[in-house]
């Protein structure tokens, strides 16, 4: 399968989010190709640096 036609499920693949069928996809063309699999890995690392953030708290007096 080529690089386009998978990059777009990279995101849902990290989050565990693809049925069996399209996770067996990814990993089959991430095992022959470095270039997508340095993508999936900053994928990964900008996930795990985002979770630290938490959510934002919104004033009260914002919500109508």
């Amino acid at each position: 399968m080529k690089c386009s036609e998978l990059q777009g499920k990279y995101s849902a693949y990290v989050d565990r989010r693809l049925s069996e069928a399209e996770v067996e996809l990814v990993r089959v063309h991430l095992v022959s190709c470095p270039v997508c699999r340095i993508e999936v890995d900053e994928i990964r690392d900008l996930k795990a640096s985002l979770s630290g953030f938490g959510r934002p708290e919104v004033p009260r007096d914002t919500v109508h």
